[in-house]
Parts: C-alpha cells; sequence; structure tokens
C-alpha cells in the first residue's frame, strides 16, 4: 500500500535534547540521590521510553515520587529551552518529505514543548498533527500514534514511523504502521535497536528520504 504518512517521534529524531535532560536529572538527583540521576548519559541504553515505568525499574514506586520528580524535571526544562538544538540536516529533510506525504509527531513529550521548539526552528508548518504525553498514555503503548493516524484520516498500513529508541519499534509495530525505521542519532545504540528488528535502521537523517517509501 502506498506511503501516504510519516509520522515521527520528537527527541533525538527532530530535536536533540539529550544534554539538557542529563543536567535536568542532576537536578532530579539534589532530591532523590540515585545513580541513574547522577548520570542519565551513563544509563541512556537502560533508559525507558516510558518515564513512569523507568521509575518503577530503578525502585522510585511511590506516585508521589513520581509527581516530585516530574515537577522538577520539568520546571529545569521549561526554564533550559533554549538549549535544545535541531538535529543537523533534518530541517531540509522535512521540507523534501512536505512535498510528498503528510506529517505528524507522535511523543511522550509534551504538545505545548513540541510546538514551541518547532516554532523557534521555523518547522511547525511542516507538520500536519502533534500528539504529546499530556493523557499520560506512553509509548511503547500505541495510543498516541493511532491518534496521529485517526487525525490525519489515513490508515496504519500508509503510514511509516520513525524513532530512536526501542519502545518506539514496539509502539510502532502495535500500531500496525506500514515500516518502522529506527535511527542511531538519538538515545539507543544500533546494537539495542537491531535487537527489535526495524524494517530500516539508518545512521543520518538525509537516509530517511532513500527509506520512507
Amino acid at each position: 500500500m502506498k506511503t501516504k504518512a510519516v509520522i515521527f517521534d520528537y527527541d533525538g529524531v527532530i530535536i536533540s535534547s539529550l544534554d539538557l535532560y542529563h543536567d535536568a536529572y542532576l537536578e532530579v538527583a539534589k532530591h532523590f540521590p540515585h545513580e541513574y540521576f547522577k548520570d542519565f548519559k551513563g544509563n541512556i541504553e537502560n533508559h525507558d521510553i516510558d518515564w513512569k515505568a523507568q521509575m518503577r525499574r530503578i525502585g522510585i514506586t511511590d506516585l508521589k515520587d513520581h509527581t516530585k520528580i516530574k515537577e522538577i524535571f520539568t520546571d529545569y526544562c521549561n526554564k533550559h529551552l533554549n538549549r535544545i538544538t535541531i538535529i543537523p540536516g533534518i530541517k531540509e529533510v522535512l521540507t523534501s518529505l512536505k512535498q510528498e506525504y503528510l506529517l505528524a509527531v507522535a511523543s511522550n513529550n509534551y504538545e505545548k514543548i513540541i510546538k514551541q521548539t518547532f516554532y523557534k526552528f521555523d518547522i511547525l508548518k511542516y507538520f500536519n498533527v502533534i500528539a504529546g504525553g499530556e493523557k499520560e498514555v506512553l509509548k511503547p503503548d500505541p495510543t498516541v500514534i493511532l491518534h496521529c493516524v485517526k487525525a490525519l484520516g489515513v490508515k496504519p498500513e500508509e503510514c511509516v514511523y520513525i524513532g530512536d529508541m526501542d519502545g518506539d519499534i514496539i509502539a510502532g509495530r502495535a500500531a500496525g504502521v506500514k515500516k518502522v525505521i529506527a535511527v542511531t542519532f538519538g538515545f539507543h545504540s544500533y546494537a539495542k535497536l537491531k535487537k527489535l528488528n526495524p524494517d530500516e535502521i539508518i545512521h543520518k537523517p538525509e537516509e530517511l528520504l532513500e527509506v520512507v517509501g
């Protein structure tokens, strides 16, 4: 079936945010001195796409603690959004893809933040739909991807999904999209992504133009 839409993850695919998130977790570590928070970059291979699941996995199960961690992390990021950068080369790729496909974002990040950063980098105009994690139904649950599919007015098998984490691959598969493409310039390594057998693995944004169709 012909591809009609391309759905992107946000962090690590369009936007580079790893350094900011590392420092945000250092701020969290002042209140919750867990080794995971003290070295987010060093633990990135073990980072779960669903942050609540990640907290449970490292032994933080109290919902009040989850709320506090989220508040500290979000507040730090909101105060330092100027540190977020765009993945080199992705804007040119979006320009090319927009000529042929509908474009959307399905992210666990907040829609408000996504729109702010896209406006900053003059790429908001490329996207027909932006869906974030406001409803707390997070990938690897496929709900946010399926929301984009419905809003775009297409079928899952007419969509390609692009992500940078193993949870993205799981979510794309669960959503029933035509193709799941993993990128190695985000959070997870080639070796970790390969274990989930995505349809394609690419190393540079411009390679998307060769594998999306």
